[in-house]
């Protein structure tokens, strides 16, 4: 039953779309920074990408890098 589903796990179809990246990652650190305002932390963006548009998957690469972020958060030690 796991093998099923994997296999039916790599056939599903994920719909991308044209999204200004800058502009969400802009607001998740808004969002981490009210989620985490009982905590001092220090998220800034240094944006180097020529263009702030692309196309992918907005859903799952913001959520990626929210848990990104969320896992610093949470086990990252205090420099």
């Amino acid at each position: 039953q796991i093998m099923r589903a994997l296999i039916d796990a790599i056939h599903i179809q994920i719909d991308r779309n044209e999204f200004d990246l800058k502009k969400e990652l802009i607001t998740l650190i808004k969002e981490e920074k009210t989620a985490h305002s009982n905590q001092t932390i220090s998220l800034d963006l240094q944006y180097l990408l020529p263009t702030t548009t692309i196309y992918a998957s907005q859903f799952h690469l913001i959520c990626a890098i929210r848990n990104l972020i969320d896992n610093a958060i949470k086990y990252g030690k205090d420099a």
